[in-house]
């Protein structure tokens, strides 16, 4: 197997994995038709990459977290993935072969014009998550970095904050110190290792002691790591949502 054939596999691999994901709930029969195509277009490209010892592919999934923002469809290289995709909602990790890929949004059920496009390069053995974020004038595909890896019998967690109406944020343990400082809009801290204990934690505006909303009790599963995602609600600008998602 030549190179070409190689990516002509990988290519046909990853085209099928996202119509699997697509047909996922919509039609279970097609979703286990293109996962079966899915699985053997990797088995022919299995020789070559097992020879050359290198993973090529590359992990992306989408998050919605405007609630300004209504239902949208998602286009990666002009294939539809995602369809009505709304608020709150986030999709599981698809595969793609390490590369660059154009993202499309548009309004659900229209491929008229675009809300929010994005050229997004995806490197090899890493994850992603694409969220779909409102700006005062504008849709903005925010792109993150996971990390799931964890040492055996920790935890880890960080949090993203993702809601525009809000300014800069401190993340503080209860009656104790603050844990990632200064945090602002479209912006990820760093994950923090942990014992997998539960914390009751607060969102506070930077550099005072206000509560703009208290996590009582947070849970950091052993063997994983956690993100939460700050997002703005459907009700008045000050209230908050907080989304985990793993990792």
């Amino acid at each position: 197997m030549n190179y070409e054939s190689h990516n002509h596999y990988l290519q046909k691999a990853a085209k099928y994995d996202l119509l699997s994901h697509f047909y996922k709930y919509s039609n279970p029969k097609l979703h286990d038709y293109y996962y079966h195509k899915h699985l053997q277009s990797i088995t022919k490209a299995i020789p070559l990459i097992y020879v050359r010892q290198t993973k090529k592919f590359a992990h992306l999934r989408l998050f919605h977290v405007s609630p300004s923002i209504p239902a949208v469809d998602v286009y990666v290289n002009e294939m539809r993935i995602l369809q009505n995709f709304a608020y709150k909602n986030a999709s599981d990790y698809l595969s793609l072969p390490a590369g660059t890929y154009q993202i499309d949004i548009y309004p659900e059920g229209t491929t008229t014009s675009t809300i929010a496009s994005q050229m997004l390069k995806l490197e090899a053995n890493q994850y992603y998550t694409e969220a779909i974020a409102k700006r005062p004038k504008e849709v903005k595909l925010v792109t993150l970095k996971d990390s799931p890896a964890v040492p055996s019998g920790e935890a880890a967690f960080r949090f993203v904050h993702l809601a525009s109406d809000i300014e800069a944020v401190d993340i503080a343990v209860k009656n104790g110190d603050i844990v990632f400082n200064q945090l602002t809009s479209e912006h990820a801290s760093s994950y923090l290792p942990v014992y997998p204990i539960k914390v009751d934690l607060e969102i506070r505006p930077t550099g005072t002691k206000e509560l703009i909303r208290s996590l009582p009790k947070t849970h950091f599963p052993v063997n994983q790591a956690t993100s939460f995602y700050i997002v703005s609600t459907n009700n008045k600008a000050a209230e908050l949502a907080v989304i985990s998602l793993t990792p």
